[in-house]
């Protein structure tokens, strides 16, 4: 493997974005024409260049793998991280047990929410301009 250099970044990722016919892997969303407009990922670890994504899949990437490593415990591994997001995948896919969380709303809670409070808020303007 060798180490691109700085003038060589913008050509490689304009290869990268013909081999991948300008999709994004993660989102499979074309990608912006403009070489400045999308990120050059890469794994970081080795340093070595894995494609290129949108600057926010490519953020996402990051943040996912750092979280993973930080708050599941299982360091800033590969050989780690990848079985703990396989096993998140399993728990995300499987059956689900049938009760709703005691704080979770509906849209149709929320909407009733936001009219109380709308309303609450009118009658304290109306309550304000009256003292006036």
């Amino acid at each position: 493997m060798r180490k691109l250099k700085s003038t060589e970044v913008t050509p490689f990722k304009q290869r990268l974005y013909r081999k991948q016919e300008g999709i994004c892997p993660l989102c499979l969303l074309p990608l912006p024409k403009e070489p400045s407009k999308y990120a050059l990922d890469h794994d970081h670890v080795t340093g070595e260049v894995r494609g290129v994504l949108h600057m926010g899949c490519n953020k996402a990437e990051g943040n996912i793998f750092n979280a993973v490593g930080r708050w599941g415990k299982v360091g800033k591994d590969y050989d780690a991280v990848i079985p703990y997001l396989e096993r998140l995948l399993e728990y995300y896919q499987a059956p689900r047990s049938g009760v709703i969380y005691h704080l979770h709303k509906s849209p149709e809670e929320k909407e009733e929410q936001r009219r109380k409070r709308a309303n609450a808020r009118a009658r304290a303007r109306r309550r304000v301009q009256k003292e006036k």
